[in-house]
């Protein structure tokens, strides 16, 4: 498939480090046609209305287009998408990889775009710059701000700026997003509203010219000169405020330092929570008393306060990455919910409060689930391994990292399939160790239409103990790929702060594991504690606990199916050692029972899984005598 690229990772889990090599684009310090310097200013990003228009030194919604510049070595491949274009259609949507209109304030009275999917030439470098020169004499602290919809490939976006029209000064945008990445975070927010610092290059000058760059030339790796698109509209120059604290990201880590962060916890695998932000103040004067804060709501009252130690001096342009000292450890109590509120704060007044709070990093406590996921599969987007170089090939693997502070016993693996699977191709649950070493592998799931996708699964595993204070990864390792894919839900608006989500290619010449910064909608379940109902429903399947339990001599298992279904139960011992096999063949929809003689059982604990065609649940059965 186009759009995609390997990622390749090297992990030493003794220390957790990572040395991997990022789906980024290799850049040149300077575009070839430019005689250019980078500044080593920063710039800010915020998911933020749109800027107010009304006030601005200058702007432009783009409603006359000969107010604008075309130029660039795009122009020698394609003469009408070869190029900027301005108006209101928007880029295309051939071949399957559009990424729509923008939605930004003027958009009916025309906005820009760089369409290089349409091109694909293999060699882009677009410019769009302003056709006359802006006066900023009166103004010595300045940004631009403007809107945009854009998704990353093997490209760079850059606003260039011009004191004399000849040397241009290089400001990145978008330079952290990753490839298949939307701007905005996650799926994206359109538009997202940018505001870069151009005080070094604009700041009191008297001819000052803007220009946007698409690059994306042919000396790039990675399939360059065909990508998405890129978006721009409502264009303005504004003062920059003497006073703007911005809080840009927050983190909050699960179990230890850039831990990553889980939506929902099993009660036994509670363990504290850091919280940390990075800062940067993009105001004109230097803040004082800096501080971070992380409030955590149980959704009625807040359960946790705290602070950072203040900061005395945070000087104009500066970041820098603030910790809340104080951990939080969560209720271990099934179905409590929190949410995170990170917010900054400082002596001064700040006069743009929009970049002040985050809210966010809502999670959840469990009986059994361990999942990084957001749970949210409304109109939600996919990922396969298939989606990367040589991935399509039997035997690629996509999984989740979970770190156990606890011991536990791993009894399935959930897995939203979406309806961009292909029929015929077919995946099996399987749980490695911290070096990708496959541990156990459960049944086969094979993918056929409709009523195979569209829903979560849950897959039985051998019951396996987990030791305390180890990681381990739930995947799934697909088969079929040769005519089509598997694809499972992709939740790429949960921010992990480190790489927690992983692909194994199994094609080309050296198969490897690499990060991928969506998060697969894989979860690990775990035995829950004694007294705590466990999953009991999965598509045509509904389990009941048995009663007794515990048990003596003999229990009853009932259950439900909506379908008609073959059905067997397997009852494992802790150490995941198979006790016994009951076939109940050919059950007809309704209600059934099980009873099971377990007098030849030794006195502890069990799992019962029940199998009904596609579906499976697990639950479990003490023996006492």
């Amino acid at each position: 498939m186009k759009k995609i690229t390997l990622l390749t990772a090297s992990i030493a889990f003794s220390t957790f480090a990572f040395a991997q090599h990022k789906p980024e684009a290799k850049l040149s310090s300077t575009a070839k046609h430019h005689k250019t310097t980078t500044p080593s200013a920063h710039f800010l990003k915020k998911n933020t209305p749109p800027a107010t228009l009304a006030g601005a030194i200058w702007s432009d919604d783009f409603s006359v287009p000969s107010k604008w510049v075309r130029s660039g070595n795009a122009l020698t491949a394609d003469s009408v998408y070869g190029n900027w274009q301005i108006g209101t259609a928007g880029p295309t949507n051939s071949g399957g990889y559009g990424i729509g209109k923008i939605n930004s304030t003027t958009a009916a009275n025309g906005f820009a775009w760089f369409d290089s999917n349409q091109d694909c030439s293999g060699n882009e470098i677009a410019d769009l710059t302003t056709a006359n020169s802006i006066n900023l004499s009166a103004h010595a602290n300045v940004r631009l701000v403007f809107q945009e919809w854009y998704k990353r490939f093997s490209d760079s976006t850059f606003v260039f700026v011009s004191n004399d029209g000849t040397t241009w000064v290089k400001y990145p945008v978008n330079a952290s997003m990753v490839g298949n990445a939307y701007c905005g975070g996650g799926n994206g927010v359109n538009p997202t509203t940018l505001k870069v610092d151009i005080t070094p290059t604009a700041g009191g000058q008297s001819t000052v010219w803007i220009r946007f760059e698409f690059y994306s030339p042919s000396s790039l790796a990675n399939g360059p000169g065909c990508g998405y698109s890129w978006e721009v509209d409502d264009v303005s120059i504004i003062d920059k405020p003497a006073d703007d604290m911005a809080l840009n990201t927050a983190y909050s880590d699960f179990s230890y330092q850039n831990g990553g962060f889980y939506t929902q916890t099993p009660m036994s695998q509670v363990a504290p929570i850091t919280f940390r932000g990075a800062l940067f103040n993009s105001g004109v004067n230097t803040e004082t008393n800096v501080i971070l804060n992380a409030n955590v709501s149980d959704g009625s009252t807040s359960v946790f306060n705290q602070s950072s130690p203040a900061i005395a001096s945070f000087p104009s342009s500066m970041a820098d990455t603030v910790a809340v000292p104080t951990t939080f450890t969560p209720s271990a109590v099934n179905g409590k919910s929190y949410t995170t509120t990170f917010s900054v704060s400082q002596t001064q007044t700040d006069l743009d409060s929009s970049n002040n709070i985050i809210v966010g990093d809502r999670f959840s406590i469990s009986d059994s689930v361990y999942a990084r996921d957001n749970g949210d599969t409304t109109g939600v987007g996919f990922i396969s391994p298939a989606q990367f170089t040589n991935g399509n090939v039997d035997g690629s693997q996509l999984a989740n990292l979970f770190y156990f502070p606890s011991g536990a016993t791993a009894t399935s693996i959930s897995v939203f399939v979406t309806d961009s699977s292909a029929n015929g191709s077919f995946f099996s649950p399987v749980l490695l160790d911290s070096a990708f070493n496959n541990i156990v592998t459960g049944n086969q799931y094979n993918v056929g239409g409709p009523s195979t996708t569209k829903q979560w699964v849950t897959l039985q595993i051998p019951p396996t103990v987990l030791t305390a204070g180890t990681k381990y990864f739930a995947g799934i390792l697909v088969g079929g790929n040769s005519s089509g894919k598997v694809a499972v839900a992709n939740d790429a608006v949960t921010q992990q702060p480190i790489q927690t989500s992983f692909v194994y290619i199994a094609g080309g010449s050296t198969p490897s594991w690499g990060y991928i910064n969506n998060v697969p909608f894989i979860r690990l379940n775990i035995l829950a504690p004694l007294g705590v109902p466990e999953l009991s429903s999965n598509g045509n399947l509904k389990l009941y606990q048995n009663i007794p339990n515990p048990a003596n001599q003999t229990t009853a298992v009932n259950y439900e199916l909506v379908n008609h279904s073959a059905v067997f139960m397997r009852i494992y011992d802790v150490t995941g050692k198979l006790m016994m096999t009951v076939n109940q063949g050919d059950q007809l929809a309704g209600k059934h029972s099980i009873h099971l003689n377990v007098a030849g059982l030794p006195n502890g604990v069990y799992s019962y899984t029940l199998y009904a065609g596609n579906a499976s649940l697990t639950k479990r059965l003490v023996v006492v005598k």
